[in-house]
C-alpha cells in the first residue's frame, strides 16, 4: 500500500495547550495557520514561533496582554494547519484532547513526541479528494504583515493569513482534503478531513456569496 493510500493519526488526552502550542512553535515556519473557535469568537490566525500565536489585526485583546493569552484562556477548540499536517485541540476542563493527521509520514518529529503518550495509527484509504470551501467576501485591502482583508455585506471583514499574487483573483477559498475509506459492505465514505491552507481564485460570473 502507498502512501498515498495511508491516512497517519496521532491522538492524546490531557495534553495543555500551553504545551501544544510551545511544541508547535518550534517547528520550522512552513506557513502554519490556524483556525480558532471560542464562546466570543471565531478566527483566522498563524503561528509565528516561540509557542506565540498571531491574530488577525485589530484584535481586541480585552483583558488579556497578548493574542496567545486570549486564545489559552477562552479557546474551546484549535485547528493548527498546513500542507502536509493538521494538529486539533479539543478543551476538556483545564487541559484538552489533542489529535494530528499527516499526510503520509510527514509530522514533525516535536509534535509527535509530544503526542507519545497517547495512541497512533495508520488507515487503508480508498483514495484522497482534494476539496474547497469558499470564504465570504472579496479581497478588499492587504496588510504588510502578510493578513488579507474579505469583505462582504454580510459578514463585515474577515481577515485571513494569505497574501497571494495581485492578480483579478479577488476570493480566497480554504482548502481541505477528504479521506475516503472503504466500509464492511464495499461502501465508499468520508472518514476525515484535513485542512491545508488558502488559495486565491476568480469566481465564475453565475457564483454568488460563499461559505
Amino acid at each position: 500500500m502507498t502512501e498515498a493510500h495511508q491516512l497517519h493519526t496521532w491522538t492524546a488526552r490531557g495534553v495543555a495547550l500551553e504545551d501544544l502550542l510551545a511544541a508547535a512553535g518550534n517547528v520550522p515556519a512552513i506557513g502554519v495557520a490556524a483556525l480558532i473557535y471560542a464562546p466570543r469568537f471565531c478566527v483566522f490566525g498563524r503561528m509565528t514561533g516561540g509557542g506565540r500565536l498571531e491574530g488577525p489585526p485589530g484584535f481586541k485583546l480585552g483583558q488579556h496582554s497578548s493574542f496567545t493569552d486570549a486564545v489559552r484562556a477562552q479557546a474551546y477548540e484549535i485547528k493548527l494547519f498546513c500542507a502536509d499536517w493538521e494538529l486539533r485541540w479539543l478543551r476538556d476542563g483545564m487541559t484538552g484532547a489533542a489529535a494530528m493527521l499527516a499526510k503520509g509520514d510527514r509530522a514533525p518529529d516535536i509534535l509527535r513526541q509530544r503526542l507519545d503518550s497517547g495512541e497512533t495509527g495508520t488507515r487503508p484509504l480508498h483514495a484522497r479528494l482534494s476539496q474547497h470551501y469558499v470564504l465570504w467576501g472579496e479581497k478588499e485591502t492587504t496588510d504588510p504583515a502578510g493578513w488579507t482583508a474579505l469583505t462582504s455585506n454580510r459578514i463585515g471583514r474577515l481577515w485571513v493569513p494569505f497574501v497571494g499574487p495581485d492578480t483579478d483573483r479577488r476570493r480566497l477559498w480554504l482548502t481541505a482534503v477528504e479521506y475516503l475509506e472503504t466500509g464492511p459492505h464495499g461502501n465508499v465514505a468520508v472518514v476525515d478531513q484535513r485542512l491545508t491552507g488558502f488559495e486565491a481564485y476568480a469566481p465564475k460570473r453565475s457564483e454568488q456569496g460563499g461559505a
